[in-house]
């Protein structure tokens, strides 16, 4: 019986997929952002009732992560917001191919508001030594207008450590020296 339920389930998920995508080659030229919140709710709410995110699902944050026209359009920041509330169903996988995704495309993305969210959604949704690492190679590589919105994510990082240790005083190097960038 749960196995029945378990094919109905992906039945109904694949069929919503296909309707998203087919929303999402749609998109209107007016009142973008209030179209994508709805969609991203929509598919935050697909994967409510899953213990880990559902491979169809995941599988069209990939597509609209790695497209970089998406990514420029005003609102497609929700779809990283909605992940916030799911990162705990990511697999390890999944995370990982989320990282590599924000990591290769940082530069593309364009506009405060979706590299803000790809910043806050790696300062809390991966480990601090992962984070640091990614936000010291983006240091290294991109100038200030680039990486500005770092500095919100390690402020994150520095009050969710709250003490002085090897960590903190790296969080706190880094964003010095994201700051001279500015200078």
């Amino acid at each position: 019986m749960l196995e029945n339920e378990s094919t109905l389930g992906e039945i109904f998920s694949e069929s919503d997929m296909s309707e998203h995508r087919k929303q999402l080659k749609e998109i209107p030229l007016t009142k973008t952002k209030k179209y994508l919140e709805d969609i991203a709710f929509e598919l935050e709410m697909e994967s409510l009732g899953a213990p880990v995110m559902p491979d169809d699902i995941f599988a069209l944050y990939v597509e609209l992560f790695e497209d970089i026209s998406f990514c420029l359009k005003k609102g497609s920041y929700h779809f990283v917001a909605s992940l916030y509330s799911k990162v705990n169903k990511l697999s390890d996988s999944q995370k990982n191919q989320l990282l590599d995704i924000f990591v290769v495309n940082f530069s593309q993305y364009d506009g405060l508001d979706f590299r803000l969210w790809v910043c806050s959604f790696i300062a809390k949704c991966y480990s601090n030594e992962t984070a640091l690492g990614v936000f010291e190679s983006f240091a290294e590589k991109y100038e200030f207008d680039v990486i500005a919105d770092v500095l919100v994510a390690l402020e994150t990082i520095m009050y969710r450590l709250k003490k002085e240790g090897l960590e903190t005083q790296r969080a706190v190097l880094l964003y010095k020296k994201i700051l001279q960038k500015d200078a």
